[in-house]
């Protein structure tokens, strides 16, 4: 039975040719005799595209042991709780509904050092509001200070409460109190002045502690008296003896990357994604793939070995400079990854970044990279294809034009490749310079070091060596006797000649090769650059026309999408794997992209020494292989946890801050560039190293 096409697959099912996963209801080529299927891009028959056989025909996923699902649900689980801890908002707007005070009268958590809070009314109540992704605390001295937003309030000393329901009259803590780590004290000061531990128990010193905190603020101090709280509000800046029940939250560009953290948890079809190389998984490698053969901007050579190692299958990572360059690479990333028909995904910790990779593939092409991610992003997304579908509607692509280009850009590839030899040149002087240090070393062995008259030539030895290393009739004398009469030392071992020809041979060859060699031309290796440039352009161009036409039917699907309308999300999985080329920002991720293991090739993480790895571990799941870029100036700082309650926390899921901070993942300390780095083949290249 011939395959044909449906508008509604009847059942989710994998493309037989890239392997890409259509959900049930999406249009595609269905054999309904042998079940098989094929995406819109990969047409069964005479018709089907020429695409490059890469991994994806394969299951790239195997099942964990149980020891190592183990490993993968307390690292998820450990990341998930520092990203929720370190990063909820101590602090509340003072007009607000997140914080009330509590007319306790006396002050006995901290400084009495007990472990629960009398339950009062005003804490319930509040309580009753807790929802998820919140927690309750506790806190005693508060200090007010201006916000962007009019007068913020900030317990000094905060400690997190039980979630209700409440069956006694004091409610539990659930961790000892801790500094507020988000009042911005700097690490100096925190140094200086802070013991290793809070001094509860002992009302004088946190008082005294207070009140430093406050002058270290530059906020007045009003008096300190734990055994008589306020109970009225403060109405201006400053510390003031006052006792609050606050509800404290993560931001909601994180509640997104945390629920994500949460189901990944569960997941065991980790093991072929990036995420693999964490916990020390080697990643499959792509075959048949051998250098960087397209850019359409200049590389350099630390550039270039990168981009051989992603398109290889491993994992790559660079230091460079500022976004500028780093989107230049990602964009020579993005035009590899369309000519071998890899998707790819472009993220960046920073919105500006991306915007510097979306204006540079623009110049390409449009429809080179669409970007989506949350909010008015996706939804301009189905007028930006729409624009697509309009310019190829003018001018209809041709298969013959995206085979001639690629014909072109391979000679291209190779009259680049004959003037650009400097690496050649540089291996052959190494091992030149290696053999001739050998062949001394032999020499010096055989005839000492004040040898005279001509040396034996080294053809002529290695025959006569290998054939008197036949003979046993007599073998060592006669071999005794040929050392003589070469004039070598008593001592000389007859292996050591045989070493010396071979290598005075190898010596000769190396040198013939480097005479072979074309001299330097700047001014045709410039030519011959600008020409590989042009080529990538074209074959990049009628790849990415040829690909959006195929896919026409779920692009025009797409365009007609209002903006904001509840079918966007439905249309955009549809069509998601027909163009190549996809960006977000991490924060929007989750609104847009599915989370799928292996969902896309390649994955392109740009600022990554600026953002955490909690952050950055849902992009690496979703890709098979990463590349992280650096800026090598700024890190995250995201997650701020007091170092005891760290402790504890690394407790409960079975790490210690060695074991993370060794293997790069330190959530709080450490970023997602040094996690990922360090987990490659090796520890990240900076821009300009080989």
């Amino acid at each position: 039975m011939e395959p044909r096409w449906v508008r509604s697959l009847p059942t989710p099912d994998r493309c037989q040719v890239c392997g890409t996963s259509l959900p049930r209801g999406i249009p595609a080529w269905w054999d309904a005799g042998t079940g098989q299927v094929w995406c819109q891009g990969c047409r069964p028959g005479p018709l089907v595209e020429p695409v490059p056989e890469n991994e994806r025909s394969a299951p790239f996923c195997s099942e964990p042991d149980p020891e190592l699902q183990d490993q993968w649900r307390r690292l998820l689980g450990v990341l998930s709780r520092a990203l929720q801890v370190g990063s909820a908002e101590a602090w509340a707007s003072f007009g607000g509904h997140r914080w009330t005070s509590l007319p306790l009268g006396q002050e006995r958590t901290f400084c009495e050092g007990r472990g629960g809070v009398h339950l009062h009314p005003d804490l319930d109540r509040l309580a009753g509001r807790l929802q998820s992704g919140q927690s309750l605390c506790y806190g005693w001295p508060v200090l007010v200070f201006p916000g962007h937003d009019g007068l913020m309030i900030a317990p000094v000393f905060l400690a997190e409460l039980a979630p209700p329901p409440y069956l006694h009259r004091e409610v539990p803590v659930q961790e000892e109190a801790t500094l507020n780590p988000f009042l911005g004290l700097p690490e100096s000061w925190k140094a200086q002045n802070l013991p290793e531990s809070l001094p509860l128990g002992d009302p004088e010193r946190l008082m005294d502690l207070a009140e430093q905190v406050a002058q270290a603020l530059d906020l007045p101090i009003h008096p300190l008296d734990p055994w008589r709280l306020r109970h009225d509000g403060p109405r201006a800046p400053g510390l003031h003896n006052l006792a609050v029940a606050l509800l404290i939250e993560t931001p909601p560009a994180l509640r997104g990357t945390m629920e994500e953290l949460r189901v990944l948890q569960e997941r065991s079809d980790w093991t072929g994604t990036a995420a693999a190389l964490l916990l020390g998984l080697e990643v499959p490698g792509v075959e048949g793939r051998l250098g960087a053969p397209a850019s359409p901007v200049p590389l350099g050579g630390a550039w270039e070995k990168v981009l051989e190692r992603l398109r290889r299958g491993a994992q790559a990572s660079l230091l460079i400079p500022d976004d500028s360059a780093a989107s230049l690479l990602a964009l020579a990333a993005l035009a590899n990854a369309w000519l071998d028909g890899d998707r790819v995904l472009v993220s960046w910790a920073h919105q500006e970044g991306l915007d510097q990779v979306l204006e540079r593939a623009g110049q390409v092409h449009p429809g080179m990279l669409l970007a989506t991610g949350a909010g008015r992003v996706r939804e301009a997304l189905p007028l930006e294809v729409a624009r697509l579908l309009s310019g190829l509607l003018e001018a209809p692509p041709s298969r013959h034009a995206e085979e001639e280009a690629r014909e072109d850009l391979a000679r291209a590839v190779e009259a680049r490749r004959q003037v650009h030899l400097e690496e050649r040149r540089t291996d052959l002087a190494a091992d030149l310079a290696r053999l001739l240090a050998e062949q001394e070393e032999l020499a010096c062995r055989l005839w000492g070091e004040s040898r005279g008259g001509p040396a034996p030539h080294p053809s002529q030895v290695e025959s006569q060596v290998e054939r008197l290393g036949r003979v046993r009739f007599l073998g060592n004398w006669r071999r005794r006797r040929y050392l003589r009469g070469l004039g070598a030392q008593p001592q000389a071992a007859w292996e050591d000649l045989l070493a010396w020809a071979r290598t005075s041979r190898a010596s000769v060859q190396v040198l013939e090769q480097l005479g072979t060699l074309p001299p330097e031309d700047p001014g045709l290796r410039r030519e011959r650059d600008a020409a590989w440039h042009r080529a990538t352009r074209r074959a990049v161009v009628a790849c990415i026309r040829q690909r959006l036409a195929s896919w026409s039917a779920p692009l025009e699907a797409l365009s007609r999408v209002s903006p904001g309308a509840p079918g966007l999300a439905r249309a955009l999985r549809a069509v998601l794997p027909g163009p190549r080329g996809w960006a977000s920002p991490l924060e929007g991720l989750n609104a847009s992209l599915p989370l799928e293991a292996g969902l896309f090739d390649v994955g392109i993480l740009g600022a990554a020494d600026c953002c955490g790895l909690a952050q950055a571990l849902p992009l690496a799941y979703r890709c098979r292989r990463l590349l992280t870029l650096g800026e090598g100036r700024r890190g995250q700082d995201q997650i701020r946890i007091d170092p005891r309650r760290w402790q504890t926390l690394l407790g409960a899921f079975g790490f210690t801050e060695h074991e993370l901070r060794a293997r790069g993942l330190d959530p709080v300390r450490g970023s997602a560039w040094e996690a990922l780095a360090r987990a490659g083949s090796g520890p990240g290249t900076r821009d300009g190293e080989e």
